[in-house]
């Protein structure tokens, strides 16, 4: 219900590009002016829509990244999707801890072990949040699990979304200034990253299955 009022807000907000572009009625430096001078309701509404997507499992909050990049450029949309993505955590966190979920079968899910193990957990969560391939959920079940202070979590949390946050805002504003560098070494790290972590914790698992 909350996902629908905020998606038709910003409908609204958009709706005089989205015709315009329909109809080929707007040149593509106009639209990128015009779409960048919205005002603060509109940056609110685009953070708010991020924290609640990233909040709840299988939505693709990815998409709304590279939208918020695509409208506020490299900078601001780094920003924003950083204060978006960990406030949706912080908030899944809120709702893990008062719903006092015990799912036995996520607790027994690899990455959750995996994390939960570590001689340093704050660090592994840090790395988990960093990883697309893992979904947050898990990361957020984990971290409430470990009972960790949410002052030092918050800056895990902080420190966690901020690699990919950027990533998408690139991404976004690549859609209107062609070929990034940046953005396409950025790519390249974290796939990179992703590949590392994989082989990494697939040996763990074979070590841990022959004990």
């Amino acid at each position: 219900m909350v996902l629908t009022f905020i998606g038709y807000q910003l409908f609204n907000q958009y709706k005089p590009e989205l015709v315009q572009l329909a109809h080929h009625q707007i040149s593509k430096q106009a639209l990128l002016h015009s779409v960048r001078e919205h005002n603060l309701q509109a940056a609110v509404l685009l953070v708010i829509l991020t924290a609640l997507m990233s909040a709840f499992p299988g939505l693709p909050t990815s998409v709304i990244c590279v939208f918020i990049g695509l409208c506020y450029g490299s900078f601001v949309g780094s920003v924003l999707n950083i204060i978006g993505n960990t406030a949706g955590n912080l908030l899944a966190l809120t709702l893990l801890n008062k719903l006092e979920f015990l799912d036995e079968k996520t607790r027994e899910n690899h990455w959750v072990k995996a994390i939960s193990r570590m001689r340093h957990p704050r660090l592994g969560l840090m790395v988990a949040y960093m990883i697309p391939i893992i979904p947050s959920f898990l990361v957020n079940f984990t971290a409430n699990k470990l009972r960790i202070k949410i002052s030092h979590l918050c800056l895990v949390m902080f420190l966690g979304v901020m690699p990919s946050s950027i990533l998408y805002a690139l991404s976004g504003n690549s859609l209107f200034n062609g070929f990034n560098k940046r953005a396409v070494i950025l790519w390249a790290c974290v796939i990179s990253f992703i590949v590392l972590i994989y082989f990494i914790h697939k040996d763990t698992r074979k070590k841990l299955a022959a004990e």
